[in-house]
């Protein structure tokens, strides 16, 4: 694992990092970085070695995502992380053995980009509320609706779309190709991401797996990994502002001292990489326990945390903080989307909140009617 590691750290600085400005002023990142990736090995490090991956666990693909999310570029890191970790996790636990062959090895080798097509513009994070829908035919389904914040929306030549079918909820196969692309969502931060509107009209589609009604179980579950992916990014990518800020501080001087000789800095710095230690830690249970609750109140729970620590640093650097000069403009913009991306912060505690007080109800010892 650390040979990986290193190996992630010299690839993303020399083949990577040198072209995140351009892909941010484009808005887009070239799908030919795909390959790349895949040459050095990164894409299929959550799919099994027959499949033609890596096989890691969980926890050792979290680990490697804190590495590859100090690229500061969260709309490229994400995007990669969604197509060949959470899509491709999806395909290996819940496809068929044709669908797993079929697709499995086209990730792995970058040839085919995926996308999780989960929220709607009328439900946001209620998934229960959703109206796409996917009709039997002779040839499979067909699906008609709409699709919002989807991330790889318009490069996609696979996604996995979550709608109803009969009353019950599904995850459906279907080409990028027959999907329309509406628009490409002009964003705060992430902007090499493209991030879009997907119209379903008589799409063609299959199923993922075999039996129909199985969709709300496969949608929470990767949601809850999708929550896990986005948080080691994200410590990543607050681990490489406190590394970026290091350098400036020893340089800035205030009253005749550098910015880093002063207590307050120094104990900003301690605590800070105390808690993405902390974090880490956290993630690696929650990927080991895999549950819900957990993962879901995690996520909320980091996000807010990041999103305070990156803060601090742009601060730190005063009105140079507010200028592209410097990463931490770029950083501070792409972090505050965690608290919204995978589920907003409300949303999420709001639907633990419920869970948990249904499983006190059923739990709860019933007593004599005398009492």
């Amino acid at each position: 694992m650390e040979d990986l590691i290193e190996l992630t750290k010299k690839f993303c600085s020399a083949a990577i990092e040198p072209h995140v400005m351009e892909w941010e002023e484009r808005k887009w990142f070239p799908n030919s970085v795909f390959d790349k990736l895949s040459k050095a090995g990164f894409l299929g490090l959550i799919i099994p070695e027959k499949y033609g991956g890596l096989g890691l666990e969980k926890e050792q693909v979290l680990r490697w995502l804190e590495t590859f999310g100090e690229i500061p570029c969260m709309g490229f890191t994400v995007g990669v992380a969604m197509s060949s970790i959470v899509c491709a996790k999806a395909i290996m636990e819940h496809g068929t053995d044709e669908q797993r062959a079929l697709y499995l090895p086209k990730i792995a080798s970058g040839e085919i980009i995926c996308a999780y097509a989960f929220t709607e513009p009328q439900s946001g994070t209620d998934l229960r509320a959703i109206r796409t829908s996917g009709q039997k035919t002779d040839n499979g389904f067909i699906l008609n609706g709409q699709k919002t914040f989807i991330t790889n929306g318009a490069r996609a030549n696979l996604i996995l779309v979550f709608g109803k079918c009969e009353g019950t909820y599904n995850i459906f196969l279907t080409k990028g190709d027959t999907v329309f692309v509406e628009s490409k969502l002009d964003k705060l931060g992430w902007h090499s991401s493209d991030t879009c509107i997907l119209t379903f009209r008589d799409t063609p589609a299959e199923l993922l797996g075999q039996n129909l009604g199985q969709g709300l179980q496969y949608v929470q579950e990767s949601l809850s990994f999708e929550r896990l992916v986005l948080s080691a990014i994200g410590i990543g990518l607050t681990r490489r502002a406190l590394k970026d800020l290091q350098p400036f501080a020893s340089t800035r001087i205030i009253k005749g001292r550098p910015l880093s000789s002063y207590p307050l800095f120094k104990k900003f710095i301690n605590k800070a990489v105390s808690q993405l230690s902390l974090f880490s830690y956290f993630l690696q249970q929650a990927a080991s326990k895999d549950n819900f609750e957990f993962s879901t109140v995690l996520k909320s729970y980091v996000s807010d945390k990041l999103c305070e620590i990156a803060d601090q640093v742009l601060q730190f650097y005063g009105g140079y903080g507010y200028t592209k000069d410097y990463l931490i403009e770029r950083i501070d913009r792409d972090l505050r989307l965690l608290p919204i991306g995978g589920g907003a912060r409300e949303a999420l505690y709001e639907s633990v909140f419920r869970r948990l007080k249904k499983r006190i109800s059923e739990n709860r010892p019933k007593h004599d009617d005398q009492f």
